[in-house]
């Protein structure tokens, strides 16, 4: 008896497991599609005076920029960023670009309005998100593409969408940390020179 009912178990986990396996491989998902280039913009390729070009097409006006503040009040010299209000895409509030060695590597999205209609038009474009996180008011989601990460959230705060080159974002993380060791040796040097 316990034999039989051992080996319906095994079949029934094993039909459950071809089901799970079939549906995911009927399910549109993001990974290894060509990465997005929202309003045409080719992030590893783009430059600065192209994505603001196609930025102020769209409506948008600069409001702030400058050099990514990294540690303290240390910046990155390789990346620089733009903060733009009145991009004409519905939802967006703000838009923020970052750029690495002048080549465009980040674009945020600062949106208001229904998170859920966001997401769902999201799903329609690219698919089930490869990643999601739900912890009490806040989500996230993430679509991992050839060379990119589209994350959007919702926090109690804000509802973003983040279009991110992951190699061009390791490698600014990187140089961060070189250029903030360069800036504290640099203080520690200043500190002991009166010793």
């Amino acid at each position: 008896m316990l034999k039989k009912t051992y080996t319906k178990a095994i079949i029934l986990c094993l039909a459950l497991s071809l089901s799970a396996i079939a549906t995911a491989g009927n399910k549109k998902t993001a990974e290894k599609a060509d990465d997005p280039t929202p309003l045409g913009l080719v992030f590893g390729k783009t430059t600065i005076e192209e994505a603001l070009i196609i930025l102020k097409k769209e409506g948008g006006t600069i409001t702030n920029s400058g050099n990514r503040r990294i540690c303290g009040d240390t910046l990155n010299p390789y990346v620089e960023g733009y903060f733009l209000n009145g991009v004409n895409i519905q939802g967006v509030t703000a838009t923020k670009v970052w750029f690495l060695n002048g080549v465009l590597m980040e674009l945020t999205y600062e949106l208001s309005g229904n998170f859920e209609q966001f997401n769902d038009q999201l799903k329609t474009k690219y698919g089930d998100p490869s990643k999601s996180l739900e912890i009490g008011g806040m989500s996230r989601y993430s679509w991992l593409f050839k060379n990119m990460e589209l994350a959007f959230e919702i926090t109690f705060s804000s509802i973003t969408m983040d279009y991110s080159n992951l190699q061009l974002l390791q490698e600014s993380q990187s140089i961060d940390g070189k250029v903030c060791a360069e800036a504290h040796n640099k203080a520690m040097r200043q500190i002991q020179k009166g010793f």
